[in-house]
């Protein structure tokens, strides 16, 4: 006999009703404690950030050069914060990493697989309207600059690529951002130590899509290697260090100085020295005041520049000796008064250059700053085998320094570190036998 109650207490499902039938096709009766990971959630996991001096995420790409500006740019303003890094291979794809800060994930665009190295890592900066301009070169291959620029604000959705002609074949693009004005600097090897070119542009004031508003290519250094750090604080001014006489580059000294919106430099006390590489040469009594560095009978490899703690210009570098050694020494130097006082103190021995074999070209592990604490500089060095990323901590009186932690090792070769956001960018070489024959991990660690 049927009865409403008994029928509605009948569990056994006498109508054999299935799960799609009501909607419930996707519902399992697995436990929370055993439900997969969906792909969603695995991709999400996969870009969070993890614990300080622990990985967070790895790129197969090597990028980033050590001598110039970082290739490593953060956007933090009312259209979101994240981080871009460029990043190269040679021979291989090539392109920009956005880590976004909130979520941990990061996203690879590939601008191409031309040849490539640190070189023509792209570079970044940020535009009045939030959209974000990248700018590189293709390692002396060709005689352009070449930017892109992000549909929408603080993305990557790059635009067309934009050519700039430059005088002589193009490497080591890099932005700042000086008074309103957009300054591109890069070198044209037209020598052996090649030639340090600026262009600006107002990007208020003009069309910065339109590649003829930038003014023409200026001609700032005869050098190999140089590192603009900020905006002196007088108009228009940037703050340079360069490695090698800025004129002829012929020595191995660094030297410190300032340079003028139309290319001019400016040493110690206000006297403008004019455009260097237009005149004859410069008496030793104006290349002296520039000079922060002297090598003597060593060379000397810029590594990093920026401001210490009391405010005052500071660079890190490695000295050596000019035949293949492993016996590099990196400095913490910076001005005591104003410009006019240089001072170091050592951060340890370097240990095996990057490119280990004799008559190498000396790349060794690297330093940089961070300008969020600058106290602190973060050093890659070698010791017996075994390649580490340390912290290190300048004293309060600028006489030394220590370790205060290890914050990657590895028995690969580590090299190229950059401070970004509470981030350390560097690079794990998996292979390394030239600068024009490697392969490496971008890997990042949080500090």
């Amino acid at each position: 006999d049927f009865t409403p109650i008994a029928h509605a207490t009948d569990t056994a499902n006498p109508h054999s009703v299935t799960a799609t039938q009501v909607g419930l096709g996707n519902v399992d009766n697995t436990s929370d404690a055993n439900a997969p990971v969906s792909t969603a959630q695995q991709t999400a996991l996969d870009g969070k950030e993890t614990a300080r001096g622990s990985t967070v995420a790895e790129v197969p790409f090597s990028a980033l050069g050590w001598w110039v500006n970082p290739n490593f740019y953060r956007v933090n303003s009312n259209f979101g914060d994240a981080v871009y890094l460029g990043v190269a291979k040679e021979f291989d794809a090539w392109g920009t990493v956005r880590i976004d800060n909130a979520t941990g994930r990061w996203n690879f665009k590939q601008f191409g697989t031309t040849p490539q190295d640190d070189h023509g890592a792209p570079s970044f900066a940020e535009l009045p309207d939030g959209r974000i301009v990248t700018a590189y070169a293709k390692h002396a291959s060709e005689n352009f600059v070449y930017y892109r620029i992000s549909q929408s604000a603080n993305n990557d959705d790059w635009g067309d690529e934009i050519s700039l002609a430059t005088g002589d074949t193009a490497t080591y693009a890099s932005m700042r951002f000086v008074d309103g004005d957009l300054q591109l600097w890069y070198r044209t090897v037209v020598s052996s130590f090649g030639q340090w070119c600026v262009r600006r542009l107002d990007p208020v004031a003009q069309n910065i899509s339109v590649s003829t508003n930038w003014t023409s290519e200026i001609i700032v250094y005869s050098a190999e290697y140089l590192s603009a750090y900020e905006n002196s604080g007088v108009a228009g001014q940037w703050k340079v260090f360069s490695t090698q006489h800025p004129l002829s580059g012929s020595d191995n000294n660094i030297y410190y100085s300032f340079v003028q919106p139309d290319g001019s430099v400016v040493k110690s006390g206000g006297v403008n020295l004019g455009l260097l590489t237009t005149g004859s040469g410069l008496p030793v009594t104006d290349t002296e005041p520039l000079k922060a560095v002297d090598a003597g009978s060593l060379t000397t490899r810029l590594l990093a520049s920026g401001e210490s703690d009391d405010s005052k210009p500071c660079v890190i570098y490695a000295r050596f000796a000019a035949t293949y050694a492993d016996d590099a020494e990196y400095f913490f130097g910076k001005y005591v008064n104003s410009s006019s006082t240089f001072s170091e103190i050592s951060l340890g021995l370097a240990g095996e250059p990057i490119d280990g074999t004799p008559g190498a070209t000396h790349y060794y592990g690297g330093a940089t700053f961070n300008p969020d604490d600058r106290t602190k500089v973060y050093v890659v060095r070698e010791v017996a085998g075994t390649w580490t990323l340390e912290e290190m901590t300048i004293a309060a009186n600028y006489l030394s320094a220590s370790i205060t932690a290890t914050l990657a090792t590895s028995s690969n070769k580590l090299s190229r570190p950059y401070y970004m956001a509470g981030r350390i960018a560097y690079t794990e070489f998996t292979s390394y036998v030239s600068y024009t024959n490697w392969a490496g991990t971008v890997k990042w660690v949080d500090v």
